[in-house]
């Protein structure tokens, strides 16, 4: 019926504007015929098929999706969130899906396409259903689109002990992984984090027309964790510093901290693999922490920004950069620090704010809490419930609380050395 009613609608386009509507239409169509012929041939085989999925929806729900593969972040995150929904919902409904290739990390993509049904010719189903009116209830858009690729409803949080929510590596995968390990001095029963420092030059490399210089202000100096990293070496952990591309090398010359990043050895696999079998991760906020963030690893965030971006919906600890007034040559209170949650740097510019970095003592101290709260040593003080409850209470009043942290990750607490360092009660309480 709908069908019929958008053929009707050309129809009366034509019969109201006359034979230049007529013309134009006609344009159009030859356009697109002498550009995509095989397209063309492809819908006409799918056209069929689409509509006999729809007679059969009663009984056998059948819907044509993709999943975003241009950056790791929104590749990683689409997959563990639609993963995690699929095996929680357990209806009758079956999700087809295409991947749009090249693909950012081809490791993920044999992952994702052990998980789901992916064939290449379902995107011509996908494009002929968007065609036909009236196939809503045959897509559904990725949760990179619908919820910027957040966890909004804790789906990972509530399908952590499902051994089917979890992307998977194949026995060949792991060998490999174990034996570049062995390699370089590490046995199986040694634990080890990854340090994901983010700067320019991964977004410039992946996409060298575009101007990436608004998320700057997102940016670290890899060399000023060097500190942080030979306090975690000290601790017994190895330390692999990872990136697809980086700026620079890391200058830490502890024999456990091993610049993995601008290794000869890196590979596809060895990206997905450390950051998803870590003891925890370190990052700054980028895309490749949503592998340790689907894999229900830890994650220690420092020199984060924005301050009501965080990542509330991971298991994870979170130390902000500083903000300060340029004229007043003061920090920001809390208040403040939330009226500031900027996504430019321009806009901290022009507003008077200064950014800046965590000193390195600061990080070292927020890498030994980390450290004793994941091993368990790690016991709150009156003062630090205090300040961790003031925190929450007054971030759940936030601009985009509703929309960005629908839910809260038992497990996401705000670094207590930055509450403490930072702010007192007084400046939540003023809220």
């Amino acid at each position: 019926m709908k069908l019929l009613r958008f053929l009707s609608k050309q129809f009366l386009d034509v019969k109201k504007n006359g034979t230049k509507e007529l013309l134009k239409k006609i344009k159009i169509f030859l356009i697109f015929l002498l550009i995509s012929p095989f397209h063309i041939l492809f819908f006409i085989v799918a056209l069929p098929i689409v509509i006999f999925i729809r007679i059969i929806k009663p009984f056998l729900h059948i819907r044509f999706r993709t999943i975003s593969t241009g950056r790791i972040g929104h590749f990683a995150d689409d997959a563990g969130i639609i993963l995690s929904e699929t095996v929680l919902k357990q209806n009758n409904i079956k999700d087809w899906y295409w991947l749009q290739k090249p693909t950012c990390n081809h490791q993920l993509e044999k992952m994702v396409e052990r998980a789901f049904y992916v064939r290449w010719w379902v995107k011509y189903l996908y494009t002929t259903n968007k065609i036909i009116p009236g196939g809503k209830q045959h897509t559904l858009e990725t949760p990179s689109i619908t919820q910027s690729a957040r966890d909004i409803n804790g789906l990972l949080y509530k399908s952590k002990g499902i051994k089917k929510a979890y992307l998977s590596f194949s026995e060949q995968e792991q060998a490999d992984a174990k034996k570049y390990l062995k390699s370089i001095g590490l046995n199986d029963n040694d634990k080890f984090v990854c340090l994901n420092v983010r700067d320019s030059s991964y977004l410039n490399h992946l996409y060298p027309k575009v101007d990436w210089n608004y998320h700057n202000f997102r940016d670290s100096d890899i060399n000023t964790y060097a500190l942080a990293a030979e306090a975690l070496a000290e601790k017994d952990y190895w330390v692999f510093r990872t990136g697809k591309v980086v700026s620079k090398p890391f200058n830490c010359k502890h024999p456990k901290v091993i610049d993995y990043a601008t290794s000869d050895r890196k590979s596809d696999l060895l990206d997905i693999w450390l950051m998803a079998n870590c003891s925890f991760s370190i990052s700054t906020g980028s895309g490749l922490d949503s592998i340790p963030v689907i894999f229900r690893r830890p994650i220690l965030f420092l020199n984060f920004l924005p301050i009501n971006e965080v990542v509330t919906y991971a298991a994870s600890l979170t130390y902000f950069k500083h903000l300060k007034w340029k004229n007043k040559n003061k920090l920001l209170n809390f208040k403040e620090c939330l009226e500031n949650s900027h996504y430019e740097y321009n806009e901290y510019a022009r507003n008077g704010v200064e950014i800046i970095d965590m000193s390195p003592s600061e990080m070292k101290s927020a890498v030994l809490e980390m450290v004793d709260r994941i091993s368990g040593k790690w016991i709150d003080k009156t003062e630090d419930i205090k300040l961790q409850n003031s925190f929450w209470h007054t971030y759940k009043k936030c601009e985009n609380f509703r929309k960005n942290h629908s839910f809260i990750n038992p497990s996401a607490k705000i670094s207590s050395a930055f509450l403490h360092s930072s702010f007192k009660p007084v400046q939540f309480q003023r809220l």
